[in-house]
């Protein structure tokens, strides 16, 4: 009984040194297999995402916020030309705030001019304006490394959790990746990606994509409580 007992606590000691060495190899590569492993972005938002809507915003906007001989909401059908602009101000949006509401709160306060979150059209009413807002999920550990990619016909404004981020102007079609825009890591919890689509004439269209890598999990910590745990089992 003495040797079979000795065998076992021989093993048992064996097993446990054994999870100690994992736990220590694990402390060792965790910093690689964050870098590259875990550093694979994945889709927050995309052409399919849900999000409230307003489409109510028609002409309010348009012939507002003088820029460099234009204007961020050029005239109906044209009328004061096409411009390209790349790195827009952020607008002032007092003519609308009636429609808009307090969209740009965190969180947003969300007046009858919204609909309940749903597939967001990639074409509206030509020479008109749009708002979204989609909700994105940070998660327990936060997302780093986030990256909206834009393409837009006419224009496009951004802001997250009421932060302004982008805004652009050009002519032509839709292209996808027109815009890559870098944004601030995401915190845990829910955050707010508001969006002010901009039309003045001809045609107009839309696309996105959202992609984010999630903060490295805590792999170290949860080898400590699984080593505390077996050492507590001992």
């Amino acid at each position: 009984m003495k040797k079979e007992s000795t065998i076992r606590d021989s093993f048992r000691s064996f097993r446990i040194n054994l999870v100690f060495l994992a736990f220590v190899l694990l402390l060792i590569v965790e910093p690689f297999i964050s870098d590259s492993l875990l550093a694979v972005p994945f889709t927050l938002v995309d052409n399919d995402t849900l999000g409230f809507y307003n489409d109510s915003l028609g002409t309010t906007l348009d012939r507002t916020n003088p820029y460099r001989g234009t204007f961020l909401f050029p005239g109906a059908n044209v009328a004061d030309g096409d411009p390209t602009i790349n790195g827009a101000p952020e607008p002032i949006l007092v003519s609308a705030d009636s429609i808009l509401g307090p969209w740009l709160n965190n969180p947003p306060v969300l007046n009858a001019n919204w609909n309940d979150p749903q597939t967001i059209p990639m074409t509206w009413a030509i020479n008109t304006e749009t708002a979204i807002i989609y909700n994105i999920d940070g998660g327990q550990s936060g997302i780093q490394d986030v990256v909206a990619h834009i393409g837009v016909d006419n224009g496009v404004y951004i802001w997250l959790d009421g932060i302004y981020q982008f805004g652009a102007l050009a002519p032509g079609p839709v292209i996808e990746f027109e815009y890559n825009v870098p944004l601030p890591d995401l915190g845990p919890g829910t955050h707010y990606l508001q969006v002010l689509r901009e039309d003045h004439g001809g045609t107009d269209g839309f696309s996105i994509q959202v992609t984010g890598v999630p903060e490295p999990a805590t792999i170290c910590l949860l080898g400590v409580g699984v080593f505390g745990l077996i050492r507590r089992k001992r």
